[in-house]
């Protein structure tokens, strides 16, 4: 099953404010897009939990999962009770599917929730304060409001 994978020790921010950490997914024994992946995590998260949020609140089937650095994004199809992700490159030329996989949709929801969550905490634990992290914050209640 997938899940994502999330190093808490990377996490750093910049004078700039930015915050950025190790994350990626999982698949059995395949990582996309790698598993030493660095991005701007919180917003990465806070785009994350939006696309689950009208997933799980049924206004959209599909979502675009991208991350913020890179050509990298994932495809969720929520088909009934579980959700299909085609983890893609983009290109432009086109797109390309790298790897594929399915999870259940209550699943893919916590799991991004639940990876959020830990990210807010330890930034708040680290001292961290940023926009990203409000908007992180929000949409992380608006989603648990959907699920609960």
């Amino acid at each position: 099953m997938a899940h994502i994978e999330l190093d808490i020790e990377s996490l750093a921010q910049s004078k700039l404010g930015t915050i950025t950490g190790i994350v990626y997914w999982r698949f059995d024994n395949e990582v996309f897009p790698d598993n030493c992946w660095s991005d701007l995590i919180v917003a990465v998260l806070a785009h994350w939990t939006d696309c689950a949020l009208r997933i799980a609140n049924g206004t959209s089937n599909k979502e675009g999962l991208r991350f913020m650095d890179g050509p990298y994004g994932i495809i969720c199809t929520r088909q009934d009770i579980e959700a299909g992700l085609r983890c893609m490159k983009f290109t432009d030329i086109g797109a390309q599917v790298i790897l594929e996989g399915t999870i259940p949709s209550r699943e893919f929801t916590r799991q991004i929730r639940d990876s959020s969550q830990l990210v807010l905490r330890a930034c708040e634990a680290r001292g961290f304060a940023s926009k990203d992290l409000e908007v992180l914050r929000s949409a992380v209640e608006s989603l648990d409001q959907v699920i609960q």
